[in-house]
């Protein structure tokens, strides 16, 4: 049995204001990043304005239960953010981040009809980051 922690996040992103699309949105997030803000232990910059709505993270069980987490913050809002993102052109991506124990197999994510129709609405890409965990 694999043993991984998930998380999600609902990430909009390109160039705009965050704390007007907050505002337009009716929906706070759980953070954002401005274009030019160094990423967090790197000497790099961010290269566009993101707006993110972030799960906590699960441990065992479905990956996809943090999923349907992310919706349900996200489901009251969901067809004005993707409105709003598709108006500026922005990206919408929901992040899973998979965090694998050392030594344990890779899970099996199985994405349920539902969770692709709600992905639908959000007008978002899934894109998977599978990673072993620190030692």
């Amino acid at each position: 049995m694999s043993t991984a922690t998930c998380t999600a996040q609902l990430v909009i992103a390109g160039r705009f204001d965050p704390h007007e699309f907050t505002r337009l949105s009716g929906m706070k997030p759980t953070g954002v990043r401005r274009r030019g803000d160094f990423i967090k232990g790197t000497i790099e910059q961010h290269d566009q304005d993101q707006w993110i709505v972030a799960t906590p993270p699960r441990r065992g069980g479905r990956c996809e239960d943090v999923l349907y987490d992310l919706f349900s913050l996200a489901s009251p809002h969901a067809q004005n953010l993707h409105f709003l993102a598709q108006l500026h052109g922005l990206q919408s991506t929901i992040r899973l981040a998979v965090t694998v124990e050392k030594g344990a197999s890779l899970p099996v994510l199985e994405l349920s009809p539902e969770s692709l129709r709600r992905m639908e609405v959000l007008g978002a890409t899934l894109a998977i980051h599978m990673q072993p965990a620190a030692d």
